[in-house]
């Protein structure tokens, strides 16, 4: 019983010891402020927003930053802005982005994503509620 016992701890320490470590990726946050959305929202049609997205690399600098959004729960959604980032950029960027909601009601999805060049995505997302 008290071999099983050693086995099973030495087991445990070796596995553990082994276990590779997942890439982080870069921290992604939406900045909240004066005439900013950082969140899920109710909003009205035809309706400006600005959103301040803040990006951090962790170990590995970043490369690109894109936005998507997707209307009424499309599982796919569509690309709409592209940027690539480099020199002081790949360590810390913010961008503000501004788009109209759409002229009918509905449910929006906006996702603002960010590449390292491990090629690890972080994403943050807004709901909005047209109405």
């Amino acid at each position: 019983m008290r071999r099983i016992f050693l086995f099973l701890c030495f087991s445990t320490v070796l596995l553990s010891a082994c276990k590779e470590e997942l890439p982080i990726g870069p921290y992604v946050e939406l900045k909240s402020g004066n005439g900013l959305i950082s969140g899920d929202a109710i909003v009205g049609t035809n309706q400006t927003i600005t959103v301040r997205t803040a990006a951090t690399k962790t170990d590995i600098d970043m490369n690109l930053f894109y936005v998507e959004y997707a209307y009424d729960g499309a599982s796919l959604p569509r690309l709409i802005y592209k940027k690539y980032v480099s020199g002081e950029e790949a360590s810390y960027f913010e961008k503000v982005y501004t788009f109209t909601t759409r002229s009918t009601p509905g449910n929006e999805r906006w996702i603002f994503n960010v590449n390292d060049d491990d090629g690890t995505i972080t994403s943050v997302e807004i709901k909005l509620r047209v109405e």
